[in-house]
């Protein structure tokens, strides 16, 4: 079931639907923090900016992620609210659950299977409506396994900024499917891995709020991974995460094998 005329255009930048997502954003809390505004650093641009965010990308085993890992699993949570995610990266198909809600999903013509409480929901403004959350919560959730994988994207500019000898890497995502003018500041820990962002992104009244990352794991495909951050405070977990070289794994079922017979 094809539902892609249903859908919005191009979206934010999956790093402001991630704040967006997080739900944290209430009233008190921008009044508390609005005098907490940075602003954008100065930076360097070119070939020293370029290798650094090669290093950064290194640190966590960007190659694994590309050429390695075929799919994921993980369990994401954050104030009060619980998904769970099956994405297989090859065949760019996801399965969202959360509360009483299935939702399959092809990202290439976003075809879509949809259950309620393990029934088959076959309404087409209802189908649509869950579609629309599951893929919302999946550029949030998407996020938080690791954001700086996100970078690798066209007409994005790096910047170099040192600081007391720290260096960090300037984002800004200048056009496409992001966000024209969002910037973000990575800021790794003592491993090369980042540990703190720092954020300029429409989406957010609050600019260079922060958001940390920690407890990193290594995956069965070696990737690093976070799966202890916040942002402005909240938690945010991403558990039970599981990468595989091959998806289905040997032995196992397809999950989605209904789905990708879709035509």
């Amino acid at each position: 079931m094809s539902d892609s005329k249903f859908l919005p255009g191009p979206r934010a930048s999956a790093f402001g639907r991630a704040v967006a997502g997080a739900g944290v954003l209430s009233l008190s809390l921008i009044l508390s923090l609005a005098t907490g505004c940075r602003s954008i650093p100065e930076s360097e641009s070119g070939a020293p900016a370029a290798a650094l965010a090669e290093r950064m990308l290194a640190a966590t085993n960007y190659a694994a992620w590309t050429d390695r890992t075929a799919a994921v699993e993980f369990r994401w949570s954050g104030n009060g609210k619980e998904r769970a995610y099956v994405w297989d990266k090859r065949r760019r198909l996801v399965q969202v659950e959360w509360a009483e809600f299935r939702v399959q999903y092809n990202l290439n013509n976003f075809n879509s299977l949809v259950w309620q409480g393990g029934v088959r929901v076959d309404d087409p403004e209802a189908r649509r409506v869950a579609l629309e959350s599951a893929n919302a919560a999946f550029v949030n959730d998407a996020f938080w396994l690791n954001p700086l994988f996100h970078i690798k994207a066209e007409a994005v500019r790096y910047g170099r900024v040192v600081d007391d000898g720290q260096e960090s890497l300037l984002v800004t995502f200048a056009s496409g499917g992001v966000t024209p003018g969002d910037t973000y500041l990575f800021i790794p820990g003592a491993d090369g891995l980042p540990a703190e962002i720092r954020m300029w992104v429409q989406s957010l009244p609050i600019k260079g709020a922060t958001a940390t990352f920690g407890g990193y794991q290594t995956s069965a495909t070696g990737v690093k991974h976070p799966t202890d951050n916040s942002i402005l405070g909240v938690s945010i977990q991403v558990g039970d995460v599981r990468m595989y070289a091959a998806y289905p794994p040997p032995g196992a079922s397809d999950p989605f094998g209904e789905l990708a017979g879709l035509r």
